[in-house]
């Protein structure tokens, strides 16, 4: 297929498929080469008019040759660019737009593709905002939101009074720089996070951006927030000058967030990861051990299946009560055997599940057969007048080779299990 071919097959493409502006540049010179019917309507000219004039022509904000070079030099590194500006119209007013940029091949020429969207309503009602001294009171000083303005030139930050309500702290109790004092209070293990996705929104990456992260008080806890931004300002190459801001206090919808991911992995009970959990931990330790039987390395996997020893008659003799506590007993117990990439996960009833990566078999093993012997001396002592004793017993399965499934290692560690029930419990047996 021809190359004009594939330009007229893209042009009619931009035509009816994209609800949005286009225009298609040089890179080495702004020259317009297409403009879509929407374009040609924004700016009040003809399509062909449009097409013989320059970016220079039709952007405000791009002042010489210089800019554009510069301008086209960043985009090498970030091809994917937003940017706000205000595009000339044929009657002299401006339109105020908001533009993404990415590296296309247009007629054999290394060209940018310029998506615009007319942004004038959101400009026109924002100024409106600015200028209502009324609501901007209320939301500077009542509002449960803080809002924040962050002045990139001067590397400065304004913050609400609620802002400093969040930290605990008056605004006459900070020294130095308000931009260094609310770095400092993110909570360490959220700064990555945080500033990388503010980095991307400065580079054009993000229209707008929302982060979540914990934000210590003057006491010393930490609460949970939730920020949101976008860029109001931008300098003549199109890079932000001013972002504006805002942070609410979420502390308690992410504590419901966090009990509920909780009791999406753990069993309420035991505290050990629950039934589905134990199986995504199977799947991941599986996954690893086939890896390495094709690379000719030992798989070093293991399973096992443990079963409290007539777990029924505690029951039956103490009632539920007592059997819950006995579990929760034997949970503990059994934890402290466990190593790195250990995982213990509560089956069902009284059954457990114990998985094993990167230990050589006969030290699994080794290890089952001391906790199955220490269990057993071991006594349990409940709310009664004497403590209980029980025992376990426990089938093994080792990984063998890439034909092995979580069902079939499965299969084979609970069968054997019901062997060492079998042979009288309070041993171990291997599959």
């Amino acid at each position: 297929m021809s190359d004009s071919i594939q330009d007229n097959q893209l042009r009619q493409l931009l035509s009816n498929q994209i609800n949005e502006a286009i225009l298609i540049v040089k890179a080495d010179d702004a020259q317009c080469l297409y403009a879509s019917p929407l374009a040609s309507e924004y700016l009040q000219l003809a399509d062909l008019s449009l097409e013989s004039k320059s970016l220079f022509e039709i952007d405000a904000e791009l002042k010489d040759f210089a800019q554009w070079q510069s301008y086209t030099n960043h985009l090498r590194s970030d091809t994917q660019h937003t940017r706000q500006s205000r595009y000339f119209r044929k009657d002299g007013s401006e339109l105020s737009v908001e533009v993404r940029v990415g590296w296309i091949t247009y007629q054999d020429t290394d060209s940018l593709l310029l998506t615009v969207r007319d942004i004038s309503a959101r400009k026109d009602y924002e100024q409106r905002v600015v200028n209502d001294e009324i609501l901007r009171t209320f939301c500077l000083h009542e509002a449960q939101d803080g809002y924040w303005d962050w002045n990139l030139v001067e590397n400065s930050l304004y913050l609400s009074p609620h802002c400093y309500r969040l930290m605990g702290i008056e605004p006459s109790e900070v020294s130095g720089s308000i931009l260094d004092q609310w770095l400092d209070v993110i909570h360490p293990n959220d700064k990555k996070a945080a500033f990388e996705t503010i980095d991307n929104h400065v580079k054009g990456k993000t229209e707008r951006f929302k982060i979540k992260y914990r934000l210590r008080q003057k006491e010393g806890g930490y609460i949970w927030v939730q920020g949101r931004g976008a860029t109001v300002a931008r300098d003549e190459m199109g890079f932000p000058t001013r972002i504006l801001g805002s942070v609410i206090d979420i502390t308690e919808s992410e504590s419901t967030t966090q009990t509920l991911l909780w009791h999406s992995q753990y069993d309420a009970l035991t505290k050990v990861y629950n039934r589905k959990k134990g199986y995504e931990f199977f799947h991941d330790y599986l996954q690893l051990a086939q890896q390495a039987f094709a690379e000719n390395k030992p798989g070093n996997f293991q399973v096992a299946v443990l079963d409290i020893d007539d777990f029924k008659q505690v029951n039956d003799q103490y009632g539920h009560l007592i059997g819950d506590a006995l579990l929760q007993h034997f949970s503990e117990f059994v934890q402290g055997y466990l190593e790195d990439n250990m995982i213990l996960a509560r089956w069902g009833g009284e059954e457990f599940v114990l998985l094993s990566y990167g230990h050589k078999d006969d030290d699994f093993i080794l290890r089952i057969d001391q906790l199955i012997r220490n269990y057993a001396i071991t006594s349990f002592k409940p709310d009664t007048n004497k403590p209980i004793h029980t025992s376990v017993s426990v089938g093994v399965c080792c990984f063998k080779d890439g034909a092995d499934t979580i069902s079939s290692l499965f299969r084979a560690a609970d069968a054997a299990m019901y062997k060492a029930k079998g042979q009288g419990k309070n041993t171990l047996c291997i599959a």
